[in-house]
């Protein structure tokens, strides 16, 4: 047994983060059922609290801190709109008794270790706290969203700080992930989605509370990215509505307006405070620039086996440079450097305008046409090659490159295909 409390608990769901949100949005949706009729009250009381009591334990197996908050804050939800009763004799005795019996239970188990161990140095608090901070300033950096399954990548390459070498899915949050990937228009309907839940629910004490809890949970973990950590939340929503139309008690007019006041209020509010934390970078379509002004160096279709997974890092060491994906921004910025990494896809028939020089960072051994226009049309060109690459022969390649005018051919030393983390002396 107590091997078994020494470890967190995940009941399948692969992470004990999503199961602990599960249980306490179960720990306080029983108490929807304290309102019903049928059985004396005191009984109903009784069987509501053995019911959350029994959920609460097993969301203490997970040892999720961020559970915790959302069980308290949930319960709380219940309480304040039920009208803020007071418990009275056996039912104090017994709201005591849970709460001794469950703190017990958390302190014999990795759940109390966790929450004693928790501090401003922890690992999963400072990277929570890292994200967070920069989630205005993604917001502000991308009006149209940095794209769906795109929030992480975004953050490691453009916002991390250059020393953290630490990666990760998503943005350990459902509300900053689903905020940050998706436009302004997107931001303003989730934020109205959340208000009139809140406004649909609020005379469903029991159904609200589930709704506060998900949403708690949802700042510390991507509770909402499985599917079926809505199905607690949809239930208390059919239950507000059937409670609702059988009570023919529905949010007045005045109700809908002061909730669309509200979400556009919270959505100006998200607004001016991405502004007022800007980075610099900004995303449009096809392209991500870093620093003030137009840039006068782009990488083109950045390689990952060559500048890294967080290629991003390596371009803001520029004062003032972009990545792009496509021709057309290249072209309309009229740079005076590109560099190429690896592959360097370029499209049929594209070309960037001119003049301009290139540095192409472990190229293909073979070019195509494209490939070779690129190379031919530059003022000056540059190319770098790893001398431990093991994955093509540069021999044929370098011979056809010596041949024009202005190249320059490079072997970095002790250098193979990523060239990520190399550093060296301006070639242009």
């Amino acid at each position: 047994m107590i091997g078994l409390l020494a470890v967190r608990a995940d009941f399948g769901f692969g992470n004990p983060n999503l199961a602990g949100a599960l249980f306490a949005m179960l720990a306080v949706g029983v108490w929807v059922f304290d309102g019903c009729k049928g059985l004396h009250p005191s009984t109903r009381f009784w069987i509501c609290l053995a019911a959350s009591a029994c959920f609460a334990g097993l969301m203490v197996m997970t040892a999720s801190r961020g559970a915790v908050v959302a069980l308290v804050v949930g319960l709380l939800a219940v309480w304040w709109t039920a009208g803020r009763p007071r418990a009275k004799g056996w039912q104090m005795v017994g709201l005591a008794g849970v709460a001794l019996l469950l703190g017990i239970f958390a302190g014999s188990s990795r759940m109390g270790s966790r929450v004693a161990g928790s501090s401003a140095e922890e690992g999963s608090i400072t990277s929570r706290l890292a994200i967070f901070q920069e989630v205005p300033a993604m917001l502000a950096a991308a009006p149209n969203g940095w794209g769906a399954g795109q929030s992480a990548d975004a953050y490691q390459n453009w916002f991390q700080a250059p020393e953290d070498a630490r990666t990760y899915k998503h943005l350990l949050s459902t509300h900053a992930t689903w905020l940050v990937e998706r436009g302004w228009g997107f931001r303003f309907a989730y934020i109205l989605g959340w208000v009139l839940v809140v406004m649909f629910c609020w005379k469903t004490p029991g159904a609200l509370g589930v709704w506060v809890a998900f949403g708690v949970a949802g700042i510390f973990s991507h509770v909402g990215g499985d599917w079926r950590l809505w199905v607690v939340p949809g239930l208390a929503l059919g239950f507000a509505a059937w409670a609702s139309a059988r009570m023919m008690r529905w949010p007045e007019c005045r109700s809908w307006r002061n909730a669309l006041a509200v979400a556009l209020s919270l959505t100006v509010l998200l607004y001016i405070s991405g502004q007022a934390v800007n980075r610099g970078i900004f995303s449009g379509r096809g392209f991500v620039k870093a620093g003030s002004g137009m840039p006068g160096k782009w990488f083109f279709a950045p390689d990952r086996a060559v500048l890294g997974a967080a290629y991003g890092k390596v371009v803001r060491k520029e004062k003032s440079a972009g990545v792009a994906w496509e021709i057309a921004p290249i072209v309309n910025a009229a740079p005076r450097e590109i560099v190429l990494s690896g592959r360097a896809t370029i499209p049929a028939g594209g070309a960037f305008v001119q003049p301009y020089e290139l540095l192409w960072l472990n190229p293909p051994a073979k070019l195509n046409e494209a490939q070779r226009g690129v190379v031919e049309q530059a003022a000056k060109k540059t190319m770098v090659w790893g001398e431990l690459r093991t994955d093509a022969n540069p021999r044929e390649l370098k011979s056809w490159f010596e041949t024009l005018p202005d190249g320059r051919w490079v072997f970095v030393k002790g250098k193979a295909l990523f060239l990520g983390e190399w550093e060296s002396e301006s070639l242009f």
